[in-house]
């Protein structure tokens, strides 16, 4: 005989997240996506408080993008974010304009009611929003980019606390002076600069912060002088593409570096007009040697004519182009150094004998073989280094 069963059934109600103790809390909110983070933050002030009062790892990377749209009155203002975890290709993209440059079909796109108010200009809902993504998705620093936009608007993003973190400012379109003059207010040793081509400079555009980045590409510069490149320090590089610039004018910044304790940037590429540089020009006054063919054609190592200063640049001439390279791995500028340590004593050397009568005879042959002393040792010199790479590329 069957029995009848009875089946009960009792709801059961989720206990709160948000009353968890925050130890508690930790674990679960880590494991989160970025998108899930922010969800559960946006349900209620409560959840948001005791989400930020919690830390985080810094694991991802965030980008601004802000500009004027295409249409009459909207404003681009996304806050892109990705994982450092290069195996994670996830994106996410956290409208807070009235547009945006990116496609819902393609990438996640979300936008939160709880901080982005349509009252509000897009300026003000972007910091609203990053100030809670800064905190509860942490990362080592914003990436901007500003395309146009009005001055007052620049200021205004610039100026703002929430945005302070900014590393690298990527800048396209035709701005105001003022307003790349706003940027380069807030230069800092940390901080990159990339002015594309759309960007125009007045010629006569000057301003004392334009060369203290950690980096810096101008690709329209033609307002760059000789005297802005001579009062640099410390920059880690610098591209200027179209400039007018002499090849002369370059010759003396490579000078200026290279008799430096301390050179001006670690490497530099100045584009200049009026065709291919001259080498005669770029490389006057200086002992170089030219660059194994299996490398380049067009490089060169060059230094001073003083014995006693060891600084060497890298030197490459292209169509119109010249990059410099002053702070290179010893070890890949080794074998030109024992070549132009060679070179500079043999001239120290001819200089000597220029300076004799033609009845010091004795005196003339004894520098002449100085001079063979210092290639016999030159050739010991490279020899040994030779046998010492191939020493080492077999037991790496």
């Amino acid at each position: 005989m069957e029995k009848n069963l009875k089946v009960e059934v009792v709801a059961v109600h989720g206990f709160p997240i948000q009353n968890l103790p925050l130890e508690l809390l930790q674990l679960p909110v880590s494991l989160m996506t970025p998108a899930e983070r922010l969800n559960l933050a946006s349900t209620s002030n409560k959840m948001e408080n005791a989400l930020m009062k919690l830390r985080f790892p810094k694991v991802n990377l965030h980008s601004l993008h802000i500009h004027d749209g295409t249409n009459s009155g909207a404003k681009v203002a996304d806050i892109i974010i990705t994982s450092t975890n290069r195996a994670d290709d996830s994106v996410l993209v956290v409208k807070c304009g009235t547009s945006s440059m990116y496609s819902e079909r393609l990438v996640n796109v979300i936008t939160f009611p709880k901080w982005i108010d349509a009252r509000f200009s897009a300026i003000a809902n972007a910091r609203a929003m990053y100030k809670v993504i800064r905190h509860l998705i942490p990362s080592d620093g914003l990436s901007l980019g500003l395309g146009p936009m009005k001055k007052t608007d620049m200021k205004r993003i610039l100026s703002a606390e929430e945005f302070d973190n900014w590393t690298s400012a990527d800048v396209q379109g035709n701005h105001d002076m003022a307003a790349i003059g706003f940027i380069m207010n807030h230069a800092y040793k940390n901080r990159t600069l990339d002015c594309r081509a759309n960007v125009q400079f007045s010629t006569d555009f000057s301003h004392e912060k334009a060369f203290r980045f950690k980096g810096v590409r101008y690709t329209h510069a033609p307002w760059v002088r000789l005297d802005h490149l001579i009062t640099m320090r410390g920059v880690e590089y610098i591209d200027l593409g179209h400039t007018n610039l002499s090849a002369l004018e370059v010759n003396i910044f490579i000078r200026l570096c290279i008799d430096s304790e301390k050179p001006a940037c670690n490497c530099i590429t100045i584009g200049l007009t009026g065709g291919a540089p001259d080498e005669k020009d770029v490389l006057k006054g200086f002992i170089y040697i030219p660059a194994s063919v299996k490398v380049e054609k067009n490089m060169f190592f060059a230094c001073s004519n003083s014995v006693g200063n060891p600084n060497i640049a890298i030197i490459t001439l292209d169509d119109q182009t010249v990059s410099c390279h002053f702070n290179s791995n010893e070890k890949e500028i080794l074998q030109p150094r024992i070549t132009l340590n060679a070179m500079k004593q043999k001239a120290k050397v001819l200089k000597e004998m220029a300076a004799l009568k033609l009845e010091d005879v004795e005196q003339r042959q004894r520098l002449e073989k100085q001079i063979e002393e210092i290639w016999d040792n030159c050739e010991k010199a490279l020899a040994e280094e030779d046998k010492a790479h191939d020493a080492l590329m077999k037991n790496p």
